[in-house]
């Protein structure tokens, strides 16, 4: 779901870059490029076009329970800003609430998302303890297979497990802290400004 600049936005994006401050930027998918895969697609078109990478957060809330900032990269054509989305996701946005952020560069390593809890919940808070975690035990997975090492197989069953309770976890809180109802006067969840009666989205 789609975020609009709020006190509770303000304070993920402090943790994140107190100095910076989050911006929309549009949607406009790039035909050659790759579902999810930001980095490669943005540094692709780079390479054809010119312009540059910008690296960032992507803000949006996943749950009723928590915001969630994702490492994400958006498109500087030659000519300067506005920076462009140019990567399809599953997702109806048409824009996204994206804070800059020079530091984030990509490494060719999985980053967690950022996240800040809504509720006082313990299992929000386990929640994101397993997200780090699987992440971590990701990141060795994919390191020996860079080195052309087979993962040892304890820490593909560990993946494994984590990723069950993850997945159990989420169904918890999506039960316990469903996503805000929208009201016809409310901003669609898909990032177009517009009250969700008038957009497309509430008209179906």
């Amino acid at each position: 779901m789609a975020v609009y600049p709020n006190d509770d936005v303000s304070r993920l994006c402090r943790l994140i870059h107190p100095s910076n401050e989050p911006c929309y930027v549009e949607v406009r998918r790039w035909p050659h490029a790759r579902e999810s895969q930001c980095f490669v697609n943005v540094r692709e078109r780079v390479d054809l076009e010119g312009g540059k990478i910008q690296y960032g957060w992507a803000l949006w809330q996943p749950s009723g329970a928590f915001l969630a900032a994702e490492h994400h990269a958006v498109y500087e054509p030659q000519s300067g800003p506005p920076w462009v989305d140019i990567t399809p996701r599953k997702s109806v946005a048409i824009r996204i609430l994206f804070l800059p952020d020079e530091g984030a560069v990509y490494k060719n390593k999985l980053v967690d998302n950022k996240r800040l809890p809504l509720v006082d919940d313990g299992r929000v808070r386990e929640f994101i303890r397993l997200n780090g975690e699987y992440i971590g035990v990701e990141n060795s997975i994919r390191g020996a297979s860079h080195l052309t090492l087979s993962a040892p197989e304890q820490l593909e069953q560990r993946s494994g497990e984590i990723k069950r309770r993850i997945d159990l976890l989420k169904v918890e809180l999506d039960e316990a802290y469903p996503l805000p109802y929208l009201g016809p006067n409310d901003p669609c969840f898909c990032g177009s400004l517009k009250r969700y009666e008038k957009c497309r989205h509430g008209q179906q």
